[in-house]
C-alpha cells in the first residue's frame, strides 16, 4: 500500500481535511481501498466528517464506494446518525438513483433513520 494513501484513510478517520487536502496535492489516491475495502470517504461517513467528504469530493473522490460487506459511506453516516454527513453524500450523488444500487438502499437507510429521529 502506498504510504500516502494509509495517511489518508488514518486523516480522514480524524477529521483532518486541510491536511487531507495536502496530501491529495501530493498524489494520493482518494479512492484507495484498504485490506478492510474501505476508502477514505468510509471512515468521514463513520465519523461524521462533513469538511472530509466535502474535501474528498472536490478531489474527485467516488463517494459511492461499497466495500467488502456490500456498505458505502452513506449506510455509515446514516447508521451513526451523522446526518449533515449524510447530506453531503447525498449532495454527491446523481439525481437519479437505480432502485437496486446500494445508494437507494443506503437512501433508505438514511431517510429512515431520520424518520425515527423526528418521532423521538
Amino acid at each position: 500500500m502506498d504510504e500516502l494513501n494509509i495517511k489518508l484513510w488514518l486523516l480522514a478517520r480524524e477529521g483532518r481535511a486541510r491536511t487531507i487536502q495536502r496530501c491529495l496535492d501530493l498524489g494520493a489516491d482518494p479512492d484507495a481501498v484498504n485490506e478492510y475495502s474501505f476508502c477514505a470517504v468510509h471512515y468521514a461517513g463513520i465519523r461524521g466528517w462533513t469538511p472530509v467528504i466535502d474535501t474528498l469530493a472536490a478531489a474527485g473522490a467516488n463517494v459511492s464506494v461499497v466495500n467488502e460487506g456490500g456498505l458505502t459511506a452513506l449506510h455509515y453516516a446514516a447508521y451513526h446518525n451523522h446526518t449533515a454527513a449524510a447530506w453531503a453524500l447525498l449532495r454527491c450523488f446523481p439525481p437519479q438513483l437505480d432502485p437496486a444500487s446500494p445508494l437507494a438502499d443506503a437512501f433508505l437507510q438514511f431517510s429512515q433513520s431520520l424518520l425515527y429521529s423526528s418521532e423521538n
